[in-house]
């Protein structure tokens, strides 16, 4: 390859910079404190999916558990915040109001 500027070295130094910080994800599995069914499970991907940063939401009801991935660990903050508010926060979180906790999302 002949690179005829230093601008054009520049660009395609930036744009490989771009690329890879865009593509270097972390993964997080999230064991929640209450069980879920299906319809639940669907419900929940619902409300994670509006979630800057965060990407390949799977959960796995039968284990408690959530998998994702995320750019950042405000991203990952704000996950663990909206599954409080839903009420289904990590497990070995310490929760305050326990009528959250006790609803869930359907009737199962």
């Amino acid at each position: 390859m002949e690179i005829f500027s230093s601008d054009l070295i520049y660009q395609e130094y930036f744009s490989m910079a771009q690329f890879q910080s865009i593509s270097s994800t972390s993964m997080a599995r999230v064991e929640v404190q209450r069980h879920f069914c299906d319809n639940c499970a669907k419900a929940i991907r619902h409300e994670l999916e509006h979630l800057e940063g965060i990407k390949n939401i799977r959960l796995y009801p039968r284990d408690l558990l959530i998998t994702f991935n995320f750019l950042k660990a405000e991203h990952l903050s704000s996950l663990l915040n909206m599954l409080s508010v839903i009420g289904y926060p990590e497990r070995g979180e310490h929760t305050c109001d326990m009528t959250k906790q006790a609803k869930s999302m359907c009737s199962c």
